[in-house]
């Protein structure tokens, strides 16, 4: 009995001493950092932390809610899935800044205009959501992801007071327009993403929804209020921008690579060249667009996540392909050249966004089916 009255009140006198601990003195700071893109596809976008820095406690933490872990059972299944989880890691903010100097990323800190109150709230709640309970949280890239989650905090900590800014409203930016900013036009990268994004992404966007993006979130913060007030006392660069920009080049692109394949297919088909090497050639490109349209299936129809419905790339990489060339069926290729015809059609409607690269692989498809006609 003793004992259960000893742990009673050990356990009362920790959680009232918990809020003194986690308090902060008068000259902390709560900074938001915004780190440039880099060189790989998931760093491709930028990076969003908060760093919470008090000399006088001794606190010196950087909050990041984009940590993920690549050995995770089943993580490619589960990005591919959208069940993928990320969660929110806490480090020193010498070892966060020696990365990002090390690998030459730019970081830009906004000082928070915020009261006393205000600090310690938002503080608090970054000391509650990364317990191990909480820190985890479904990932997904348009809407839940390191940036979006800096607002959510922001709101909570200063309720009404809060007024994000509405600077973007009216400017017909979409999820597609804002990702092809940090996207080189002649990249491997942009191809594919234009290919699994669905037209979901080329809905005009308020300035709320472009959050996601570190370096509009960092626009967005600038021209925000607290209670009347410039939520951002100043803005400084932190870490110098050092890492090289590269540029794709056109003859390695997508695009080269597809006008040769395109020239290639329309040139045989009017030769007549249905046999032998370029019959194989023909079919593997065939399988190869088939092959991604299981992927697109599965992405616009089982997956969780936002962006990837309402794909109309269907049309032209799709699993029908596969049924065509295993059946050598006359009928299914007539109807993979329908279909094929119809996605540059809703692209020319403005129903989906249609690049030249997607327009050219459609018209690839058309004329490889022809030739599977013409043979059969």
């Amino acid at each position: 009995m003793a004992l259960r009255l000893l742990f009673l009140i050990t356990s009362l006198l920790s959680f009232l001493v918990a809020p003194a601990q986690e308090s902060l003195s008068k000259v902390a700071q709560i900074s938001v950092l915004t780190c440039s893109e880099g060189p790989e596809l998931h760093a491709a976008f930028g990076h969003s932390a908060i760093h919470v820095y008090d000399p006088g406690k001794g606190i010196d933490e950087v909050y990041n809610f984009g940590t993920f872990d690549f050995g995770a059972p089943n993580f490619y299944v589960n990005f591919v899935k959208g069940k993928l989880d990320y969660f929110l890691s806490v480090t020193d903010y010498q070892t966060f800044s020696a990365y990002y100097a090390y690998v030459g990323r730019e970081v830009v800190r906004q000082t928070l205009n915020l009261n006393q109150e205000q600090k310690e709230k938002m503080y608090r709640l970054l000391v509650e959501n990364e317990r191990p309970d909480n820190r985890y949280y479904r990932y997904d890239f348009l809407k839940e992801n390191c940036a979006t989650k800096i607002p959510e905090l922001l709101a909570q900590s200063l309720g009404e007071s809060f007024a994000m800014s509405t600077v973007y409203d009216g400017q017909n930016l979409t999820y597609r327009s804002t990702l092809h900013e940090h996207l080189p036009l002649y990249s491997w990268n942009r191809f594919g993403i234009d290919i699994v994004l669905g037209a979901r992404v080329d809905q005009t966007l308020t300035t709320s929804a472009l959050i996601y993006l570190p370096n509009y979130l960092k626009s967005i913060l600038k021209t925000s209020t607290s209670a009347s007030q410039p939520l951002v006392r100043n803005t400084r660069i932190e870490i110098a921008k050092k890492l090289p920009e590269v540029r794709p080049s056109f003859w390695s692109s997508p695009r080269f690579i597809l006008i040769v394949l395109v020239l290639y297919a329309l040139l045989s088909l009017w030769m007549g060249k249905t046999k032998g090497i370029f019959n194989l050639v023909d079919r593997m490109l065939l399988l190869l667009v088939g092959s991604a349209g299981i992927l697109l299936t599965f992405l616009n129809f089982f997956s969780e996540h936002y962006a990837t419905v309402y794909n109309f790339s269907l049309f032209w990489a799709n699993p029908l392909v596969l049924a065509a060339v295993a059946l050598k069926n006359k009928t299914l290729f007539q109807s993979v050249c329908l279909f094929s015809l119809l996605f540059i059609l809703v692209g020319l409607f403005g129903i989906q966004y249609l690049s030249l690269e997607m327009a050219l692989a459609a018209v690839l498809v058309i004329t490889l089916s022809l030739k599977q006609i013409q043979k059969l």
